[in-house]
């Protein structure tokens, strides 16, 4: 997670920080990749890092020893396809939603209060859902980001509403 919200290249992932204990083989500075299965059944890492090493083709014997490591792991397993996702505002309903603080973190926010942004084009009205207002000035009138953001997204071929 080394994006940032003016890179046009950077896009949203699911992630989360992980830490572990996890064996390395010491002589040849090489994580190894335990055996699930045997970690599982026998709930012995000793037992499934020996298997590991046989299942990556190493002698059993092979000396290693237990590190701390972290990362930041991309969540990859029981995501829907695209066309079956929940939409952003189910797990990101407002700036202090738990799963991804948008707005206060990763600067999605407005850059003016609502009612001044919403002014530039329309009489003061109560806005309708962030989905539909947002598809509406996107995908129907093309605007840019930055008429109602801090950011732009040229990339995205939107233009400034006349």
């Amino acid at each position: 997670p080394v994006g940032a919200i003016n890179d046009s290249a950077s896009k949203l992932y699911p992630f989360k920080y992980k830490t572990a204990n996890q064996p390395l083989a010491t002589g040849l500075n090489m994580m190894i990749a335990i055996d699930t299965n045997v970690y599982f059944a026998t709930g012995d890492a000793n037992a499934a890092t020996k298997q590991g090493l046989v299942n990556m083709g190493y002698a059993n014997t092979q000396p290693y020893a237990f590190v701390t490591t972290d990362e930041f792991q991309l969540i990859t397993h029981e995501v829907m396809t695209a066309s079956q996702a929940a939409s952003c505002a189910e797990c990101h309903p407002n700036a202090s939603a738990a799963q991804m603080k948008l707005v206060t973190e990763i600067g999605y926010g407005l850059k003016g209060a609502q009612s001044v942004i919403c002014s530039q084009c329309h009489n003061a009205k109560k806005p309708s859902s962030y989905d539909r207002m947002h598809s509406r000035h996107v995908d129907n009138v093309k605007a840019d980001c930055s008429w109602c953001h801090k950011f732009s997204r040229p990339e995205r071929g939107l233009t400034m509403p006349k």
